[in-house]
């Protein structure tokens, strides 16, 4: 069970060139999104996508080719008949969980029963009703007293967690096993079994949707969480399963509090996310994960946008990017990491040089319908065009025509058309070459449509009007008065006092050789 969060660098300051220079921060709320709700993006929000599925042996690996088999017919350590004739009452497929968690209470002395009783808790499917029911009347404190009587006992340890991982899908059900020590509980089972590799993936699967609250981050990480997590995806760097939920567990803990993420990269957490991309590049689940974590590590954070790409950061996501260029999801989280690092300087220069734009563009072509990544693209050629050579490329490999279309395609998302025409802002600033390269590829279509469409969006119309100021040049008059450009800017600084200044200069433009442009 995995959960997701979302953070992001958005807001522009401007300085002393006309170029907007898309290089701020903004933070965004940790949020618990309901167990089977849908990912969008929202323009300055933490998002959490918390899997509700119970753990099922049948699919489960454990990292050497050996699958356990599921249902009634696993294997039961026990010795004597009575037990197996005991398990019989709990290993009915209608048995209730409650009934399963009487068992757990009425078997204390038995490793082997209490193991056979958290896996048939794991295993469950349980209704929402079902799992209030049974997490009122202790269920989770009974996994806990079962983990600390077994301590040692890796066997009880891991069907625990995955028990435990079964009833973590709420933010009271976290709250509930937080509450109870189950963090420092499963932080014990990792320090006492380094070695195992299937019970490191589960611990971090449990933390993983326990770090979906804020609160629990911080004491994940004060209980020695972060380290436990990147010494067992050092340890098991080979183990694909350990790593993704790593990285999993990474990208939560690093959704929060700014104390956790630096926690993460004291502990080199950021350097066992980019071996684990660059140890298994074709897994496409773990990639995305991955770049997800090194996003929300960076976000807010300027050390650790530099020490990301210190430790080969940006060449790993520009990797992902290039060998998975017909996935969506890679795509789109590959600009939105590479948005992030490029608020700093170097960075914007390192992205640049390794081939950064070029996979972006490419992306914004491949992927033309998706909404997602066209907008992270565009937040990343944004911030990116603040610098000249950068600028320079971006023009050089079709950027102009794929932001234009991406405006043209995607007509209704308010951030397309705010980027996009960030985007052409930065490129038109100080070259009249590329002003009149931006209209003759039928930029003024795009930006006018924005304008008409989102005329109640303040964002949208600054930006709108910025470009048009910066186009507003020689041979591009005569198109822009065609255009109706005029009455839509005299509508704008109506409306926002703030588009004025742009307004009154491309105003004053048209009334001073009116007979030019009739």
């Amino acid at each position: 069970m995995e959960h997701m969060s979302y953070h992001d660098d958005r807001s522009a300051r401007s300085g002393s060139s006309d170029a907007d220079r898309g290089n701020g921060s903004v933070s965004g709320s940790n949020r618990q999104l309901p167990v089977g709700s849908t990912r969008s993006i929202h323009s300055a929000s933490a998002e959490d996508d918390v899997d509700s599925r119970p753990y099922n042996e049948a699919d489960y690996d454990n990292g050497h080719g050996q699958v356990h088999p599921s249902g009634s017919g696993r294997s039961v350590r026990s010795d004597t008949d009575s037990d197996q004739a005991v398990l019989q009452t709990i290993q009915s497929p209608d048995v209730p969980p409650t009934d399963v968690l009487q068992f757990l209470r009425s078997h204390q002395s038995s490793a082997n029963l209490q193991q056979e009783a958290l896996k048939v808790l794991s295993n469950m499917q349980i209704t929402p009703q079902q799992q209030i029911d049974v997490v009122s009347q202790g269920v989770i404190d009974e996994i806990i007293r079962t983990m600390k009587r077994h301590t040692h006992d890796s066997s009880v340890q891991l069907s625990a967690c995955r028990a435990m991982w079964n009833f973590s899908s709420t933010p009271e059900q976290q709250i509930a096993i937080a509450d109870a020590g189950g963090i420092e509980a499963v932080i014990s089972a990792m320090s006492e079994s380094p070695g195992n590799s299937p019970l490191q993936e589960k611990v971090m699967a449990v933390l993983s949707n326990l770090a979906a609250l804020e609160s629990n981050q911080i004491r994940i990480a004060d209980c020695g969480g972060v380290t436990s997590i990147v010494t067992a995806m050092n340890k098991h760097a080979e183990n694909v399963n350990v790593q993704d939920k790593g990285c999993a567990v990474l990208t939560n803990l690093a959704s929060g509090d700014s104390s956790v993420k630096s926690a993460i990269s004291e502990a080199g957490g950021a350097d066992a996310i980019v071996i684990a991309m660059s140890l298994h590049p074709e897994d496409i689940e773990l990639q995305e994960k991955a770049l997800r974590a090194l996003r929300n590590l960076c976000a807010n954070d300027e050390d650790n946008k530099t020490l990301i790409a210190n430790v080969g950061g940006i060449d790993a996501v520009i990797y992902a990017m290039q060998v998975h260029r017909d996935e969506a999801k890679i795509q789109e989280a590959g600009a939105w990491t590479l948005s992030n690092l490029a608020v700093v300087a170097d960075n914007k220069v390192t992205i640049g040089e390794s081939g950064g734009i070029d996979v972006i563009v490419r992306a914004m072509w491949v992927h033309a319908a998706h909404p997602g990544v066209q907008e992270w693209a565009c937040r990343a050629l944004w911030t990116l065009s603040v610098n000249p050579h950068n600028k320079a490329l971006t023009v050089e490999v079709g950027g102009i025509s794929a932001v234009v279309n991406a405006m043209a395609g995607h007509v209704g998302v308010a951030t397309v058309q705010e980027k996009g025409c960030g985007v052409l802002s930065n490129l038109a600033a100080n070259s009249d070459q590329i002003k009149v390269k931006i209209v003759e590829e039928e930029a003024l279509d795009a930006i006018v449509m924005a304008m008409v469409l989102h005329g109640d969006n303040a964002m949208v119309q600054q930006r709108a009007c910025s470009v048009l100021k910066k186009l507003a040049y020689g041979p591009n008059m005569q198109p822009m008065h065609a255009a109706n450009v005029g009455a839509l800017m005299s509508t704008a600084a109506e409306n926002f006092p703030g588009c004025r200044r742009d307004t009154d200069y491309v105003l004053a433009l048209f009334e001073q050789y009116p007979e030019k442009y009739d």
